[in-house]
């Protein structure tokens, strides 16, 4: 997966696949799509994301928000 190009991610630690696996079980159906189509083999950018899943562009930010404050939870650093 491309996590290497999210400066987000770069930031908050590398993940582990152990860390990443956590994340995905705890992720709901559509989180992990937008996972997926972000971070998965698709590695669209969130305003390509935004447009595929008929999302505006602050909803798919307040939606990456929430997965990166699940996975912050995940890392103890929140």
């Amino acid at each position: 997966m491309k996590y290497a190009t999210d400066v987000t991610l770069k930031k908050i630690l590398k993940p582990s696949k152990e860390t990443v696996s956590c994340l995905i079980k705890k992720l709901t159906e559509e989180q992990f799509e937008i996972f997926y189509l972000r971070w998965g083999q698709p590695g669209l950018d969130w305003e390509e994301i935004a447009e595929k899943k008929f999302f505006s562009s602050s909803t798919i930010y307040r939606k990456r928000r929430h997965i990166l404050e699940t996975y912050a939870l995940i890392k103890g650093i929140l």
